[in-house]
């Protein structure tokens, strides 16, 4: 065989492997129990969309949490100078 060639059936393993495990049940509680303290959510939220979590899940919740709030965001502002556009 060449020395060039790939190995494919390496065996690579992820070097955080915990980062890889699924949310519980119980995590997902816990996380709705923070989301509904007014100011601890926005600091988790950033936190954990920063990559700062022990879970892969959590910090793809939290970005997906961000990106929906900033949609809800600009249909507010688009809303807001319809309205305010027609008052004039």
């Amino acid at each position: 065989m060449n020395s060039n060639s790939l190995n494919i059936n390496s065996s690579f393993k992820p070097q955080n492997s915990t980062l890889e495990e699924p949310i519980s049940v119980g995590e997902y509680v816990v996380i709705y129990l923070l989301f509904s303290i007014p100011i601890v959510n926005i600091i988790m939220l950033i936190k954990w969309s920063l990559g700062f979590a022990r879970k892969q899940n959590l910090i793809n919740m939290a970005r997906g949490k961000i990106v929906i709030f900033v949609a809800y965001l600009v249909l507010a502002l688009f809303v807001f100078m319809a309205i305010g556009l027609s008052e004039l």
